[in-house]
């Protein structure tokens, strides 16, 4: 499992050093297989501004940039994107930087004009791309500051190996809790703020569970009047530094309460539930469930479902379906926290070759 460091300190103090943290967790029975420190990467990047640009005398795809570094010295740049105007803040990859891809910068020169650095795009720094061209940063930003602190990439990830029988430490407010006995510390535990209609959720949807002996628990709420848009930046980072990819607001925010309690959850698209009723079952003979990778899966038997009135809608504890999933257009939501039995997920997860980060806690126990 991945643990950031900085979110970990929210809940709880990590004394002076990473290194004797990473001793005292090993030593209590959470290995630390591997320390990734993010900003050792992107030494000698920092926020730039362009100041001038004007075109390269001798070539049309190329631009010769004036550069403001907060040196107080002016550098020249030579570029070849386009999507970037006088005065935008870009990151400057300094004279002797070496970049994640392995490039490393030094004075050059392009098409006989010299060039002090390089301007950097998502890509070459190693982010998820998206624009094409430079990373156009805040305007708000301040010159010469280093980019991982900029974009709040200066994070320490330890890598956990957290055995079976320490389901409790499948979350980074369970391993803060481990931190806090080991260093003789307080637990800070996140404050829950909660937002209600008088509106009961049940005259929104119907749950039953037919198999009590394969989910101990389900709780449904209901959320309507979103709108599906991307996760603030700041959570999108931590989900991508703990290695679960950002997809929208709905999902992400899934995704994250998962890694801060060890609680998976899942949102569906409240309109798309067939009958306004969730049913907890078994799997049918012949029926089939085409789950979010697009797959069409024939079910066993003893496959525990989420299912609408008529229809398997997910693969309980595994992964949701397709006819059910959030989407650009989702204004009414249910969201699932459930308790499942650790064996039958396994079983699951195992019989079609679905294990992800899901399946992992529910198939150790979660906490109800």
């Amino acid at each position: 499992m991945k643990l950031s460091l900085k979110w970990l300190a929210e809940y709880v103090e990590l004394g002076s050093s990473i290194e004797d943290l990473a001793h005292r967790l090993t030593m209590a029975g959470l290995e630390i297989e591997g320390i990734t420190k993010q900003g050792d990467g992107l030494r000698g990047v920092v926020v730039a501004q362009i100041v001038a640009s004007e075109k390269h005398p001798n070539a049309d795809k190329l631009s010769v940039t004036k550069i403001d570094d907060g040196s107080g010295k002016p550098l020249q740049v030579v570029c070849g994107a386009k999507n970037y105007k006088v005065g935008d803040k870009v990151p400057l990859a300094t004279v002797g930087a070496e970049l994640p891809g392995g490039m490393k910068i030094g004075k050059a020169q392009m098409r006989g004009v010299d060039s002090a650095g390089m301007l950097c795009s998502a890509k070459e720094l190693g982010l998820p791309e998206g624009e094409h061209g430079l990373l156009i940063l805040d305007p708000n930003l301040k010159l010469g500051m280093p980019i991982a602190d900029a974009l709040g990439i200066n994070d320490v990830i330890f890598e956990v190996n957290v055995t079976p029988n320490r389901s409790d430490a499948l979350s980074h407010l369970g391993i803060a809790r481990e931190v806090a006995t080991l260093l003789g510390v307080a637990l800070k535990r996140p404050e829950a703020r909660l937002r209600e209609s008088s509106t009961e959720a049940s005259t929104k949807i119907e749950i039953r569970i037919e198999d009590a002996e394969r989910c101990w628990r389900y709780c449904g709420r209901v959320v309507e009047g979103v709108k599906v848009q991307p996760s603030p930046k700041w959570m999108q980072e931590r989900l991508r530094s703990c290695g679960v990819r950002a997809i929208n607001n709905l999902v992400d925010v899934t995704n994250y309460v998962m890694l801060e309690y060890g609680q998976p959850l899942h949102a569906f698209d409240l309109d798309r539930i067939g009958g306004a009723q969730i049913v907890v079952r078994t799997a049918k003979a012949g029926e089939k469930l085409k789950t979010l990778d697009e797959k069409d899966r024939p079910l066993h038997a003893e496959d525990l479902l989420i299912c609408d009135a008529t229809s398997p809608l997910v693969l309980a504890g595994v992964m949701g379906g397709a006819s059910s999933e959030v989407t650009d257009q989702t204004t009414r939501v249910l969201l699932e926290c459930a308790t499942f039995q650790p064996t039958t997920v396994r079983r699951s997860a195992k019989r079609h070759a679905l294990h992800n980060e899901s399946s992992h806690r529910f198939e150790r126990g979660t906490d109800v």
